[in-house]
């Protein structure tokens, strides 16, 4: 088996899954363009180190390069395209610092009024990038997840919506608020031309939002608000920086009233779709400082019992 003919067999099926795979899709014709159109059993561990050692590149891109080189090899192996895997040794994880950008509110509120400046005579449209930065920041949905929503998969009289995960279960609904479900229903009310499957959240031409057009987009936006960080580019907020704003907005939320977050915790971690209670916990070191004395009487990890052994809570999380 040739080396393209197997990439686009596997962008395809990768596409086929729901995804638009832009980014990754990139990297690999990347390693076919270093290494050559060659057959498959001839690629060796030596040349896929050399492509994975290239020049000016951080360890968290080699090991995701690492990693999606391994599932195309996989996805081969479990063809029987190629005996073996021929992967070189993997780089140790490096130990990273959790620090996101949270946006205040105020700072929400400069970006939605920024957008009909910025995306003036461009083929998102202003209503489209503002509904698209409303449903991030009151859902903690990701990015991707929200790009693959289709029109079918809002039900606005129940007021919820269903994402499509790669990662956790595939499929799971959540509720919405009152505001948020009336504003994506005008928004949808504005698209009535498109059908069911239709993206909903689209570009001028009915047809996906590229994820490298929506990166972009959004920086200029983040300018033009003003909402910046001082120390070069690869620190500043994100689109997907939203998604933890979303979680630790709701923490703040819930220490001001005084909630019993050994309840709630679990519950977010359901309703954004994290893998474990470890990945939402970690949004409690991000609440601020005047809530250090609640978050110290929440029971530690070797005190708690297991959460999924708590009758009630399992209801509560089943009634989501």
């Amino acid at each position: 088996m040739i080396l393209r003919e197997v990439l686009t067999e596997y962008i395809s099926w990768k596409r086929e899954l729901g995804g638009l795979f832009e980014s990754g899709a990139g990297r690999l014709r990347s390693f076919e363009k270093h290494i050559g159109n060659v057959d498959l059993k001839d690629i060796n561990k030596l040349q896929i180190r050399t492509f994975l050692d290239g020049p000016q590149i951080s360890s968290v891109t080699w090991r995701d390069r690492y990693f999606l080189l391994y599932r195309f090899f996989e996805y081969c192996y479990a063809r029987r395209y190629i005996a073996l895997i021929p992967m070189p040794e993997n780089r140790p994880a490096s130990v990273g610092t959790f620090v996101p950008h949270i946006y205040s509110r105020d700072e929400v509120r400069r970006l939605l009024k920024a957008v009909s400046i910025t995306q003036d005579g461009h083929n998102i449209a202003a209503e489209t990038f503002s509904a698209l930065i409303l449903f991030l920041y009151c859902t903690g949905a990701k990015v991707s997840e929200a790009l693959r929503l289709r029109r079918r998969d809002f039900d606005f009289q129940k007021m919820r919506v269903s994402l499509f995960s790669t990662q956790v279960d595939g499929l799971r609904t959540i509720p919405i608020g009152k505001d948020l479900n009336r504003i994506l229903h005008a928004y949808f009310q504005q698209t009535l031309r498109r059908n069911s499957t239709s993206p909903f959240f689209s570009n001028k031409k009915g047809l996906a939002i590229s994820r490298n057009t929506l990166k972009w987009r959004f920086q200029i936006l983040r300018d033009k608000a003003m909402v910046t960080k001082p120390g070069g580019a690869l620190i500043q907020p994100t689109l997907h920086c939203l998604r933890h704003t979303f979680a630790v907005h709701r923490v703040i939320e819930w220490l001001t009233e005084g909630q019993d977050l050994n309840l709630l915790m679990p519950a977010l971690s359901v309703y954004i779709g994290q893998v474990g209670l470890s990945s939402t916990e970690r949004y409690l070191k991000l609440a601020p400082e005047r809530f250090r004395k609640q978050l110290a009487q929440i029971s530690d990890d070797r005190k708690r019992p297991n959460w999924k052994k708590n009758r009630k809570l399992m209801q509560f999380l089943d009634g989501l």
